[in-house]
């Protein structure tokens, strides 16, 4: 479709395909083909490739400030902080299961023992 502006007013005239250079017309054909690939039939429980992540994710959601200071605690030991959060929450795992501290919604209390 193409528009032809006059002085009065705009004026809408189609023009075909077939006024495109034949070069172009074959050009847009081999750029602009189908991907015809059925992807609903691909199983997806195949294992992974070498190299390729199957973590899952966790998103933890700091203030600015307490990132940065994770970070730079972390860093500190020369960890990186997905490093630093899993031994955290090993550290914390063996203290709960070994009756040593206490966790809730509200924080966590450390159990003394009888004797400390």
């Amino acid at each position: 479709m193409a528009i032809s502006i006059k002085k009065s007013s705009a004026e809408i005239s189609e023009t075909s395909s077939t006024s495109l250079p034949t070069e172009v017309l074959s050009q847009i054909e081999q750029n602009t083909k189908l991907d015809t690939t059925d992807y609903t039939r691909q199983s997806f429980d195949t294992p992974a490739e070498k190299g390729k992540r199957t973590d899952d994710l966790v998103q933890l959601k700091f203030s600015k400030g307490k990132r940065a200071e994770a970070k730079s605690f972390f860093s500190s030991y020369d960890l990186k902080m997905n490093q630093g959060f899993e031994m955290a929450y090993e550290f914390l795992k063996q203290e709960v299961n070994a009756g040593n501290v206490k966790i809730s919604k509200s924080g966590f209390q450390r159990i003394k023992k009888a004797g400390e």
